[in-house]
């Protein structure tokens, strides 16, 4: 064998034999380890089983659950909630209700998370009100409907300043359920916590129940325990706490006056960009229209384009008072074709005074039409008679 064959061959066999070396190395390796792993699972078992050691059980049930193993995560994460660990507790109700095969999964599930927020684990209270106030589970199985077990979970969750928690039970006393019937001073509490964990939709709705005003935000007075919410809500943006605000410093409705301060607060709810409701962005816009017509520093050409952006949202009385503009003849040319348009579109959207004025307008047109007649009757008898 020449030199150069044999340094190949000797090369080869070192290669070969490191290859060897470290593929020993690594089956060394992974027994050991899964020596040592056998040996942690039997620790674990013991102090699961044995010394009551919860963490021990959530890590055989998490080794149970990375083989799909659902029985044994069960049994484990059971043994675990037993010990009083309420998150695990929380980890089996809602196991038990995705793996429904399991033996007594709804049972379980519903006990796990009994005992989860009995432990104070709010987010079980969470879910057991949702599931007796729906009557369904969070994967839509048919379960016991209960507005009063609702109530008591969500009361809890609530106490726990568990925001979600406070605008359902302040829904559950607004809309009332069987056997439990509405209760608005409960349901303006629950809202106000709400509104006071920053939640802006509860705050609206707060202010709408105090006002007892179901079909908008806008009202005659203020009241006391509606303005500071008011005042909260317009600071987390919320185009009703800033309209109810504005409205009612506009006009001095239980605060201090000052139109210019409550034409911010309109424009800021009259402006809001995305929309959050834009029934009440109409109010706003509509409240600031009257506030330049009717307040101090009056400007037709700023109510005009209030009244007009109230209009496009389809507020029935600023596509009214947009009418009279077109009518009139003010801050745009006369017009009784557009005036016409307007007055139709504000009766078809409810307002009534926009439906009389376009009869009264029909009926003069046609007075007129009837006197025209007549002129023409009467010049075609005396033409007649001439002749």
């Amino acid at each position: 064998m020449n030199p150069e064959k044999k340094e190949a061959l000797v090369k080869k066999l070192k290669k070969g034999l490191v290859y060897a070396l470290v593929l020993s190395i690594v089956m060394i390796a992974t027994y050991q380890l899964r020596k040592v792993e056998r040996v942690n699972s039997l620790v674990d078992e013991i102090n699961c089983r044995y010394r009551k050691d919860s963490n021990a059980c959530v890590t055989l049930g998490r080794l149970a659950g990375s083989q799909q193993e659902w029985e044994k995560v069960a049994f484990y994460f059971g043994k675990a909630c037993d010990l009083d660990d309420a998150k695990t507790c929380t980890l089996l109700g809602t196991l038990m209700i995705k793996q429904k095969e399991l033996p007594n999964a709804q049972a379980t599930a519903v006990s796990s998370y009994q005992k989860a927020c009995d432990l104070n684990e709010i987010d079980a209270c969470m879910v057991l009100g949702v599931m007796f106030k729906d009557g369904k589970d969070i994967i839509g199985t048919v379960t016991e409907k209960s507005a009063e077990k609702a109530l008591k979970y969500f009361q809890k969750g609530c106490d726990h300043h568990l925001a979600d928690a406070c605008v359902m039970l302040g829904d559950l006393w607004m809309n009332g359920a069987e056997n439990l019937p509405k209760d608005q001073a409960k349901a303006v509490t629950a809202l106000s916590a709400a509104c006071n964990l920053k939640v802006g939709a509860a705050c609206d709705a707060a202010i709408v129940t105090i006002n007892g005003n179901a079909k908008g935000i806008l009202v005659a007075e203020g009241k006391p325990d509606a303005i500071p919410l008011a005042q909260k809500g317009c600071a987390l943006e919320r185009t009703g706490s800033c309209a109810y605000l504005g409205d009612i410093t506009v006009s001095g409705k239980g605060v201090e006056k000052s139109v210019s301060k409550g034409r911010e607060y309109l424009k800021k709810s009259c402006s809001k960009s995305p929309p959050d409701n834009t029934d009440v962005m109409g109010e706003a816009c509509h409240a600031l229209g009257v506030s330049f017509q009717t307040q101090d520093e009056k400007s037709d050409p700023q109510a005009f384009e209030a009244f007009k952006a109230a209009c496009d949202l389809k507020y029935a009385q600023s596509c009214t008072a947009l009418a009279k503009f077109y009518h009139q003849g003010i801050t745009v040319p006369k017009s009784a074709e557009k005036a016409g348009e307007l007055f139709l579109l504000g009766c078809n959207a409810g307002d009534k005074e926009a439906c009389l004025i376009l009869t009264k307008i029909a009926e003069a047109k046609e007075k007129e039409l009837k006197a025209k007649a007549k002129a023409a009757k009467q010049k075609s008898k005396t033409s007649h008679k001439r002749r």
